[in-house]
């Protein structure tokens, strides 16, 4: 099941970046890339192995709710955490990286770091319980929310290509957030 919605899911990834690179061009695509290196940093810290953890302890038994909700508080404080960092120093990540049109784009984005993180925890319970349909459900669920959310983002509410970066971004959010 998790191999199927992997695999769909990639599909859709993939799919969805022809529309993307047409919608915002060269620049609004090196904006929107530009983003995602720190976010993946930021999630390294806040929810990697975070499923796979948390489903061996569920397996094994472990403590059941108090378990589950020290795993909400401690991922929540990372990713919240990261959250808050890249939202308060996206204007300075930017003007870093030399791109000052990116400051947005870090912001719509920051958002997810924290639901990544939640979203990590509830599927490794899901995945400790054997119940893998979740979080193969919730894998497909994120792509086609990410690509029609982004598209759609960027088409209706970004005039310069900044804004529709930035919104596509927000969709990436949107999606973590279903």
């Amino acid at each position: 099941v998790l191999s199927l919605a992997g695999i769909v899911a990639k599909v859709i990834g993939a799919a969805y970046r022809v529309p993307l690179a047409a919608l915002l061009k060269s620049e609004g695509l090196g904006i929107y890339q530009l983003v995602f290196p720190l976010y993946c940093v930021l999630l390294t810290f806040s929810s990697t192995g975070v499923p796979s953890g948390i489903s061996k302890l569920v397996a094994d038994g472990a403590e059941g709710e108090c378990l589950k909700r020290k795993a909400f508080l401690l991922f929540g404080f990372f990713g919240l955490v990261g959250s808050l960092t890249m939202f308060s120093f996206a204007g300075r990540i930017a003007r870093a990286q030399g791109e000052e049109n990116a400051a947005w784009a870090y912001r719509a984005l920051s958002p997810s770091v924290a639901l990544v993180s939640i979203i990590s925890v509830v599927r490794g319970i899901f995945q400790g319980e054997q119940n893998m349909v979740p979080t193969a459900v919730s894998q497909v669920v994120e792509q086609v929310v990410k690509a029609a959310a982004s598209l759609a983002f960027g088409f209706l509410f970004g005039k310069t290509v900044a804004e529709k970066a930035a919104f596509a971004t927000l969709g990436v959010t949107l999606s973590e957030a279903v």
